[in-house]
């Protein structure tokens, strides 16, 4: 069998029990494939460094989306939110843990309008919680994937500065929107950015050096950069657009990925 690697336990808030119990199925069902497909370098390097393990054949192949449906062209929310054409929107969603910082986003972002000149906006979807109608935060709770491309088509820029993600589904349909994302330089989501010239990578993240950590107590990223980057990315903001690739995010090309490991892995 072929054995695809989402991710490990090295999360040490949690009882060496609970991650030795984790990790050993992981290591099992490594040592046992005939090939492993990791999503990331990111995720690579969690497996076989912290494992140790080094499965016969590898491969690393990120996520994909349909690009029919996660694309720019389409309705989107802005008039059912109140939010003016004229807006600058941010946009981030998630499944609100500590790792996501999302405590950091919303400051991140306050300090960001508070030098913007012009109306700007946050929405945060998968977060149930009273809208911020003085800083201009709307915060939604989980919505269903069919709504999910015209809520990215509502904004301009994709915010994600989760703490080594492997490779956020998110970051890719915000990609096939057609939204540049800024993230931070650590964890998978750099690695799709890169892939895709999808955005500004910031080195606003210290490194990690690949072993037991705290995802409950993520390190706080560098503010002062980030905002940087963000100004940098308003000002340009067409042009980081336009040189977006969508090529190896399209679901098609992902799964020719996955049929021609398959297809060398089964090769005598």
């Amino acid at each position: 069998y072929i054995y695809r690697v989402d991710g490990i336990g090295y999360d040490k808030s949690r009882s060496k029990e609970y991650l030795k119990a984790m990790n050993n199925m992981i290591i099992d069902g490594i040592n046992k494939a005939i090939g492993v497909v990791y999503q990331t370098e990111h995720s690579k390097n969690l497996a076989e460094k912290i494992l140790a393990v080094k499965p016969k054949k590898s491969t690393i192949i990120i996520n994909g989306t349909d690009l029919e449906k996660f694309n720019p062209k389409g309705d989107n929310y802005r008039a059912t939110l109140n939010i003016p054409e004229t807006a600058l929107v941010f946009i981030s969603s998630a499944k609100w843990r500590p790792q996501k910082r999302l405590e950091d986003i919303v400051e991140i972002f306050n300090f960001f309008k508070n030098q913007y000149e012009s109306e700007t906006y946050l929405i945060i979807i998968g977060k149930k919680k009273e809208n911020d109608t003085k800083n201009n935060i709307i915060y939604l709770p989980i919505v269903e994937n069919e709504d999910m491309p015209k809520y990215l088509r509502t904004a301009d820029i994709y915010l994600f500065f989760s703490w080594l993600d492997a490779c956020p589904n998110s970051v890719i349909e915000a990609i096939a929107c057609n939204l540049p994302v800024i993230c931070t330089n650590q964890g998978g989501t750099k690695e799709i950015v890169d892939m895709t010239n999808g955005g500004i990578i910031v080195n606003a993240d210290k490194v990690f050096n690949y072993e037991l950590t705290d995802l409950q107590e993520p390190p706080k990223p560098d503010y002062e950069k980030i905002i940087k980057a963000m100004a940098k990315m308003v000002e340009d903001l067409e042009i980081y657009k336009n040189q977006i690739d969508t090529t190896k995010i399209d679901i098609n090309y992902v799964a020719l990925e996955y049929y021609g490991f398959i297809e060398g892995c089964y090769e005598k």
